[in-house]
């Protein structure tokens, strides 16, 4: 899948959610995924 399609379905799914701590938890696990990374924070 390509980074721009991988994006577009982030946002799609983003958008799609209704609470906050859901939203934040995707947005986390989306930049591990996107960079290749172990751990993600957001502060």
């Amino acid at each position: 899948m390509s980074k721009f399609n991988q994006i577009a379905a982030f946002g799609k799914e983003l958008m799609a959610l209704n609470d906050m701590d859901n939203a934040l938890e995707l947005i986390a696990k989306e930049a591990k995924n996107m960079v290749g990374a172990d751990r993600c924070s957001i502060l």
